[in-house]
This record gives C-alpha cells, structure tokens and sequence, in this order.
C-alpha cells in the first residue's frame, strides 16, 4: 500500500511539472508576442533548462536542433564564437561518458554511414569541384557524424521525451524573440494573426539582419517538439499532461505558416494514431481517413494565402507547395545515370538544391547513385529487421521520428541538413532491449 502511494504521489509530481512549465511558457510567449520580454530572459530560462534537464535530453537537442537558434542568437548579439561549435561542444560535454561506449557497441551503423560518406566523396569527385560542394562534402561529413550520435541516443538510451519537447518549445520562443527585438518584425495584430510572421521573413530574406530567422525552423522545430510529445507508446495520441504544449506547439506551428511543418504534423499525428491503435487495419485506416478530411476542413477555416495556396490544387502540386522542379527534371534528363556530382545542381558555385532528397540525389547521383544509397539504407533495415511497430529503449514510437525527418527531407533543405535521415536510419537497433509491440 505504501509503495503503490509512494508511486502515486511520483506521478502527481510529475504532473505538477508539466502544468508547471505550461503555464511559464504561456507566460513567456504572451510576453514575447507582446513586446514586453526580449530575447535575453528566454536564453536565461534555456540554459536553466537545460541544467536541469537529463544530459540525454539536453545532448539530443544541442546536437540535432539548436545549433541555428543559437548561432542566430550568438550572430545578433556579436558572439565571436559561431554558434553550432558551442552546441556541439555542451553537447559532447553532457555524453562525454556515453560516447565510447555507443561507438563500441554501434558498430555496423558507423560502418554503414560511412559507406554513404565514401559514395557522396565519389560524386564530390566527378562532379565540380566549387565552393558549395567542398563544404556540402564537409558538412554532410560532419553534421551526419553528428546527428548520428544524436540518434543512437534516442534509440538506445533512456530519457523524458516532456524534457525534449519542453526545450524545444523554449528554442522556438527564442525564434520569436528574436524576430520581435533584433530583426524587428512586426507583431501580431491579434491572437489569430497567423501571416504576419511569414510575410515578414520572406520580405526581409535578404536583410543581413533577418536572414537567420526563418520561418521554416520556427516551424520545424515546433514539429519535431510534437514528434518527441506524442513519441510514448501510450494508446492515446497525447497524454492528458502534455494537452497544453501540444496545443501550443500546434498554435507556433500555424504562427510560422511553414506548410512542410503543417503538413508534417498532421501526418505524424495519423501516424500516431495508426501506431497505437489496437483495432483492425480496415478500422484504423477508416479513422485515418477520417482524421485528414477534419484536418483539411479544419485548416481551410485558417485564411492566410499560403495556406489557401497549399489546399488549392488546380495550379498543380508545384505551386501548392512553392517549389519548381523544372530545373531538377532537366539535369536527370541530361546526367540520368551518374548525375552531376556532388554540388552539382547548383551552376554558380553559389548554394542552390531542388528542396527535396529525391531529386538531389537523382541530380547528383544519378540513377546509380540512388540505387546505391537506397540498398545501402534498405540493407541496414532489413538487417537489423525492423518493424513500424519497434519501440526504443525508452518505449517509444521510433517510426515518428523516421516520419518528422522524411517529411523535412521531401520538401526542405539540402543533404547538409538532410542527411540527418540517413543517420536517424542507420541508429536503428533491434537487439534485446527493443521488443515488438504487441
């Protein structure tokens, strides 16, 4: 009796936490969207959280998501120190007992990545040797060295996916800081004001003050803090605790108006309900379908021009989602079988990518460089027989994360950023410590 008590009163403690930093949060962000804060308060209540924090949690977010917010933070104040050596420094700093031991015991999904680095080397060296390749070459290396790691610890060590979700939320209050105090956008003329935000960073794209800030990290980031809320294995898709947060991310979400982000979220949270649900395939699969026709009636209530774009197909796929593939379509009808090597999608030596993993690597690879890389990947898997149904050491949903990662790989960014999906598959791991749902 005593230690069922005992266990309940953990629990209640917890709980507390939760609507804790739930209502500090609204606080802040009432505050920030307000103009009454700045960035400086929100940076202090970072790194408090981030000492409070398990140095997993805390290690998983410096090394994956907060090296831009940061390095923005650090750029506006004057900070000679780039910001993403800080990061990776704190977040080596916090596993430094943890990393022999997942190198040692890691050892085929370090061989396996290194297999993708020896093949983007061989399109680096048939390709144009330009300024954009050498370091696209340099920080596919070194970010996917990084995200790797990032990712065995998500899938082999324990950690509080709240206490992920919760710094996450803090970093994308430091967005909006920022953007409100040192890039001077506008603030919203009310609650609901939903494109003010994106309008403001695509007009100010080319300001040198408000370049790094970027409504698609805003907006990704929120999304990730969703993967990590709804990551448990709990039947429901979020727990009764974590229903404000959830509430919140979804509401930073629609700020940013950052449509991979928004399309993002709705598919994990499908894929959330799918996943945990016990019932038939045809009953899950009715639900589903149920689900995305509320959310697309839903979202159409939400009347800003990007999202009216977005749900609007008649002018093709391409302008629904602002993307133009003609040039990526050109280059694979001219180099189909070995692509243009690495970097070469670009003709300028300048940065430029299709915006999707696809293409590029058609692009770059060619025809046998996606076959490479994809039985590369599909080796792995099949190796280590992985089911949509595993769950991680700390009993969860890997697959949400796979989903958060694949989504952004679609529609956004470069292999830079992008390879991060090789290393979120190649953590994969189905030793005895992961056990099939039943």
């Amino acid at each position: 009796m005593k230690k069922n008590m005992s266990v309940l009163n953990i629990q209640l403690s917890d709980s507390q936490k939760n609507y804790s930093f739930d209502f500090i949060f609204i606080a802040l962000l009432t505050s920030v969207l307000s103009g009454i804060i700045g960035p400086l308060p929100v940076i202090l209540y970072l790194i408090y959280k981030l000492g409070k924090s398990n140095n997993i949690s805390a290690a998983i977010v410096l090394l994956l998501y907060a090296n831009h917010s940061i390095g923005a933070f650090f750029k506006f104040v004057q900070f000679p120190i780039p910001g993403a050596i800080v990061t990776l420094l704190l977040g080596i700093l916090f596993i430094r007992k943890e990393i022999y031991s997942l190198v040692r015991s890691n050892s085929y999904s370090i061989i396996y990545f290194i297999i993708v680095i020896v093949i983007c080397l061989f399109a680096f060296l048939y390709g144009p040797v330009h300024s954009y390749s050498i370091a696209k070459l340099i920080t596919i290396t070194f970010k996917g060295s990084v995200s790797l790691i990032a990712f065995l610890l998500i899938t082999s060590r324990n950690f509080s996916n709240r206490n992920v979700a919760e710094i996450l939320a803090i970093i994308c209050l430091l967005y909006l800081a920022m953007a409100f105090q040192y890039a001077r956008f506008p603030h919203p003329t009310s609650v609901f004001d939903f494109s003010f935000f994106r309008q403001t960073a695509v007009l100010n794209m080319h300001d040198d003050n408000s370049i790094s800030i970027s409504y698609h990290h805003l907006g990704l980031t929120s999304m990730m803090g969703i993967a990590f809320l709804i990551y448990g294995n709990n039947k429901s898709v979020v727990t009764k605790t974590n229903i404000i947060l959830f509430i919140l991310f979804l509401y930073i979400i629609l700020l940013s108006q950052a449509r991979q982000a928004i399309l993002g979220t709705t598919i994990l949270i499908g894929a959330k309900m799918f996943l945990s649900s016990n019932k038939p395939t045809i009953t899950k699969t009715l639900r589903l379908s149920l689900f995305f026709l509320f959310a697309i009636v839903l979202l159409q209530l939400i009347k800003t021009t990007e999202m009216q774009n977005s749900l609007t197909f008649n002018q093709g796929i391409e302008k629904a989602i602002n993307r133009d593939f003609a040039d990526a379509f050109s280059i694979i009808k001219q180099y189909p079988i070995f692509g243009k090597g690495l970097g070469g999608y670009s003709s300028t030596g300048l940065r430029n990518y299709p915006h999707n993993i696809i293409l590029e690597i058609l692009c770059e690879f060619g025809i046998i460089g996606f076959i490479l890389l994809t039985f590369t990947v599909m080796s792995y898997v099949m190796l280590k027989k992985f089911s949509i149904t595993y769950f991680t050491q700390n009993k969860s949903f890997y697959m949400l994360i796979i989903i958060a990662f694949f989504i952004r790989a679609l529609i956004s960014s470069d292999l830079t950023e992008n390879i991060a999906l090789f290393s979120a598959l190649f953590a994969i791991q189905c030793n005895p410590l992961f056990k099939r749902i039943n």
